[in-house]
């Protein structure tokens, strides 16, 4: 979640995808005279295109995920079409590994192989083709991409990992990790750097906070001592302290930010079909 997108914009229209290593898709107008937007610790990278009338390529760029409360670069109205990929995931076209993107928001012309793509979505007429026009061209890449490395043993392990800290929310000790993969934590960990760009115990905090985010964001919200131990949190102090680096605020002051935004009728989520088939891995491909 970066819920800091959805309130400088009057709507936030989002279209969920799952599939490919990607997210969700996203399209939003910056509202905020100030022209700021907070982004907050994810785990993810977001290819962020600028469609706005009379914008060129400099406007767009591949954000890649912060590890507190950041401001990025942003313009008032400017409209914005993103891609979010997965926590964890290097998107196909990406030209430098993820551990490059940490922190940085790197102008999409240096971070991408993709020539056309800004053009070809700039000119497409609404969220949905823009979407359709992005998972065309992406497919096509993710294919190519995953032709190459079929069967990588380091992409495999970092896989399993982060499947193992997101079931258990971000909770798992990285020896329980060694243990259920047969790795040494000292090699888990430096693949999964590597892979990722982040180290496992980093990677399990900022899964634990966006687990406390989305409950926060739920219609029935327990009282913080109980989110803290839902969460994974040694106490409610703890809690609030990595909550407040990684947001700027308190859980309290967050809830009433959300209830005073109208946070949840600002965003649009939205469910048209992208035509292209789902593509299996070339491992299991017939």
């Amino acid at each position: 979640m970066q819920p800091y997108f959805e309130t400088t914009s009057q709507r936030y229209y989002e279209r969920r995808v799952w599939k490919l290593g990607i997210s969700h898709f996203y399209r939003y107008q910056i509202d905020d005279p100030s022209g700021a937007t907070i982004a907050v610790p994810d785990g993810c990278i977001d290819f962020v295109f600028d469609c706005s009338a009379g914008s060129d390529l400099s406007g767009s760029s591949v954000i890649g995920t912060v590890l507190k409360h950041k401001a990025i670069r942003t313009q008032y109205r400017h409209v914005y079409f993103g891609v979010r990929f997965q926590p964890g995931v290097c998107p196909a076209m990406l030209r430098m590994p993820n551990g490059e993107l940490i922190e940085q928001d790197v102008p999409m012309a240096e971070a991408l192989d993709a020539p056309g793509l800004w053009e070809a979505i700039c000119a497409a007429p609404d969220f949905r083709t823009q979407s359709q026009c992005f998972w065309d061209a992406y497919t096509a890449a993710w294919r190519a991409r995953e032709e190459k490395r079929a069967g990588s043993g380091k992409a495999c392990l970092s896989a399993a990992v982060q499947q193992l800290i997101a079931a258990s929310g971000g909770r798992i000790q990285v020896k329980a990790l060694a243990e259920k993969t047969g790795y040494s934590v000292r090699y888990i960990d430096r693949v999964f750097r590597e892979v990722v760009g982040l180290g496992p115990k980093t990677f399990s905090q900022i899964v634990r906070f966006q687990k406390l985010l989305n409950l926060l964001h739920g219609s029935k919200r327990p009282h913080l001592t109980e989110l803290a131990d839902r969460c994974g949190y040694y106490d409610q102090s703890q809690c609030i302290r990595q909550f407040k680096t990684y947001t700027g605020t308190t859980p309290r002051a967050y809830c009433k930010m959300l209830a005073e935004a109208d946070y949840s009728h600002r965003v649009v989520v939205t469910d048209f079909h992208l035509s292209a088939a789902f593509l299996q891995s070339p491992a299991k491909r017939g």
